[in-house]
């Protein structure tokens, strides 16, 4: 590492992260087209891009179907967990008002944690934050 490399890391005592998942999403990649899994996750994923914003959330990455988002960070927050909770209510309504309108019967599977994390900028391309 050279010396004009700088380290970007934090810790927080007190964040709360949320993954999310479609369930049984292997699966459904055999029975769909590429261009029809594309435009599903950008649609969901486009729609809970904006609600965290309302919610004032970090969204961290997508992996795959994979949704993760803080709140808390960079910046601490009161409430944090309320944030969060209210934010995983209204992505199940999401998800049940694109099944209602597409005719599909997807189910959101969503973890929430609340705790210490210690954060900081990844790699030296495209670089990610990351908890």
């Amino acid at each position: 590492m050279g010396s004009e490399d700088k380290i970007i890391v934090s810790s927080h005592s007190e964040v709360t992260m949320l993954f999310a998942d479609i369930v049984g999403f292997t699966a459904l990649t055999s029975k769909t087209t590429p261009e029809e899994l594309i435009t599903m996750l950008n649609e969901l994923f486009s729609a809970f891009d904006e609600l965290a914003l309302q919610y004032k959330l970090e969204k961290i990455k997508t992996i795959g179907d994979c949704y993760f988002v803080a709140s808390g960070v960079p910046e601490y927050r009161i409430g944090h967990a309320e944030a969060m909770l209210e934010f995983a209510i209204d992505m199940l309504e999401i998800v049940n008002l694109y099944n209602k309108k597409t005719g599909r019967d997807l189910q959101l599977r969503i973890g929430i944690n609340t705790g210490p994390v210690v954060a900081g900028v990844i790699g030296k391309q495209k670089y990610c934050y990351d908890l």
